[in-house]
């Protein structure tokens, strides 16, 4: 009997590496150029800003291909093991070959070690900690997505938009509103929902334009106002910005419908890239490396003047990308049947304690 092997769409998987394209960047003006801003040019403050909120609108993509496919796929507690032990793999990795190779270059502090032995627990990756919490919610919301006719959740919809995008402008720290798992379920049921029954509003050309055009308008012009007057109120800016935004999710949709809508036959080159996407983001924004990654080897925080800074951004970013992308298939080719069996038998070990009290 042949096996037949399912080639990934390369249109869903091109948003993939656009997402972490953006979150890598976003991460650059983080580490590399947000803690000396007030040296800078007012062009590269500006843009600083901006690529900082860019961040957002990778992480809102994410989780909407999450909700987009998992929405008709079975929950599997195999692969929640397996997020959890790639994170925990390079989180140890890092932490062993820094203390062997590089303790003179690299300070390792009781609060990083700690951190890095526990990095979901601790939220040293808080996008991983709000994924797998995500995850482990899947079966219930997607119970509830069947139940509920179009009508009817299309009002639960807005009104979860509602709690997670517009109650939190009336205040910075409210409760559920400041919720990451709130703003993922919220984020996943709108991926749901287009792939279900489709936004007619973002099938339209113009609107689409408008909707990534119009929000990050805003956001500029709320930089710009910030510029002239010295003065930005973080916790507004905050929602207006990130992962919880109207603006950010909007735009997101909008990008996501685009691709989707793109006719691109399976590619190998971009499959190859985008399925160590989550690689590179374990690996770039891991608490040990991150800050030497941005301000010592690609030194970031030097940049004289725009053009340098740009240019600079482009070819650390993408650098960044391919090597990690190059480390994660060493990985894979060595440690990957390893690394399933562990699941595997964390998973059996489990399964059988808990059926044992059940």
């Amino acid at each position: 009997m042949k096996t037949v092997t399912v080639k990934r769409l390369s249109n869903f998987e091109f948003i993939r590496i656009i997402a972490m394209f953006f979150i890598v960047i976003s991460h650059y003006a983080q580490h590399g150029l947000l803690p000396e801003i007030e040296t800078k040019t007012t062009i590269v403050k500006f843009l600083t800003m901006y690529l900082h909120t860019l961040g957002s609108i990778g992480v809102v993509l994410f989780v909407l291909l999450t909700g987009y496919f998992m929405i008709d796929k079975k929950f599997s507690i195999r692969h929640f093991f397996n997020v959890a032990i790639e994170t925990i793999f390079y989180s140890y990795g890092i932490l062993i070959i820094s203390a062997l190779f590089f303790k003179d270059y690299i300070t390792l502090t009781p609060i990083t070690i700690y951190k890095s032995i526990f990095p979901i627990l601790t939220g040293q990756y808080w996008f991983v900690t709000s994924y797998l919490m995500l995850y482990l919610t899947i079966p219930l919301i997607n119970k509830l997505f069947d139940i509920l006719d179009r009508t009817t959740f299309k009002r639960y919809l807005l009104f979860f938009l509602f709690i997670w995008t517009f109650i939190p402008l009336l205040g910075y720290k409210i409760g559920l509103a400041r919720s990451s798992l709130t703003g993922f379920i919220c984020i996943y049921y709108i991926g749901a929902y287009i792939k279900r029954y489709g936004i007619t509003f973002f099938e339209n050309k113009r609107n689409i334009i408008l909707t990534i055009i119009v929000p990050q308008a805003i956001i500029c012009l709320y930089q710009l106002v910030y510029l002239i007057i010295n003065y930005l109120d973080e916790g507004w800016f905050m929602h207006i910005a990130w992962s919880g935004s109207i603006l950010a999710i909007t735009t997101s949709v909008s990008i996501f419908t685009i691709i989707k809508n793109c006719k691109i036959k399976f590619n190998s080159t971009i499959n190859y890239f985008s399925s160590s996407a989550f690689a590179v983001y374990l690996i770039t924004e891991n608490i040990i490396i991150s800050k030497v990654l941005w301000t010592k080897i690609f030194r970031c925080n030097h940049s004289p003047d725009f053009l340098f800074m740009f240019f600079n951004m482009i070819f650390a970013v993408t650098l960044s990308y391919i090597i990690c992308t190059f480390i994660d298939k060493l990985r894979v080719k060595i440690f990957k049947e390893h690394l399933i069996n562990l699941a595997e038998k964390i998973y059996n070990k489990a399964y059988i304690a808990i059926t044992q009290y059940i």
